[in-house]
């Protein structure tokens, strides 16, 4: 990792001098402006696709009576409009400096969350329980048995959430090795996972009944009944779009 310190720049244990450090500010500006202008494509992409998605309810819900438009009269717009589309105008480039300071303040936090503990399961001890939920504003503590099969295939899909949802914080604890918050928190059933929010519990997931009720649950299952509780940010998968062909251009 990378820390700005004065007029010097630390990694890992040595030090660089004011000219290295420059460099290494300005090579980490120009990937930042890298970036930031793949985002810019992949956004007016979507919003293309937006476009056309909208031209295709518009068709259908048109009145008959209206000349034909499909989404290919409406994407032939949007490309005369992306030619028009500046670089050097000043909302674009106020839009695009904003675009990297955003950038920037989400790296920065996501440094200070893998510094935490963030971005894998990992297994604390009782002594360490109550430093772990109160020094990150939201953590999924799971509670477990080393022998219990459904604890085991908890683990498994906790572990491939918690590098998805790097803002969020995910840990385990044997349940038989913490008797004083087992007792405290009520925890009756394993696996049962406890989300809390600034140290505080929330809400539980006990068993597996809110995700099917099946062993075989799937990873998405549990993404969206953690993000029910917001406990992480979750955003359901994208649907793909349906392709559409002009009556104009000769499709069925």
């Amino acid at each position: 990792s990378v820390c700005l310190c004065g007029t010097m720049m630390k990694l890992g244990g040595g030090v660089l001098p004011e000219e290295a450090a420059e460099a290494a500010s300005a090579a980490l500006e120009k990937g930042f402006a890298e970036v930031l202008e793949r985002q810019a494509k992949r956004d007016a992409e979507a919003e293309r696709r937006e476009r056309q998605t909208a031209a295709q309810r518009a068709y259908k819900d048109r009145d008959p009576g209206e000349e034909l438009r499909g989404p290919a009269d409406e994407e032939e717009e949007g490309e005369e409009e992306e030619e028009d589309f500046d670089e050097d105008d000043p909302d674009v480039v106020a839009w695009r400096a904003q675009r990297l300071r955003q950038m920037k303040t989400a790296a920065d936090q996501r440094r200070q969350d893998l510094a935490k503990g963030h971005g894998e399961l990992r297994e604390i001890e009782e002594t360490e329980f109550l430093k772990e939920v109160t020094s990150s504003e939201r953590v999924v503590c799971h509670f477990f048995h080393r022998d219990f099969e459904r604890c085991k295939i908890m683990d498994a899909r906790l572990r491939t959430l918690a590098p998805q949802y790097v803002n969020t914080k995910f840990i385990k604890i044997d349940s038989e090795r913490a008797p004083f918050f087992v007792t405290k928190l009520v925890i009756r059933m394993l696996p049962t996972v406890v989300f809390f929010k600034d140290g505080v519990a929330i809400d539980r997931l006990i068993g597996f009944e809110e995700l099917g009720g099946r062993d075989d649950f799937n990873v998405e299952t549990l993404a969206r009944r953690l993000g029910k509780s917001e406990i992480i940010d979750y955003t359901p998968p994208a649907q793909p779009v349906q392709r559409f062909t002009s009556l104009r251009s000769g499709g069925k």
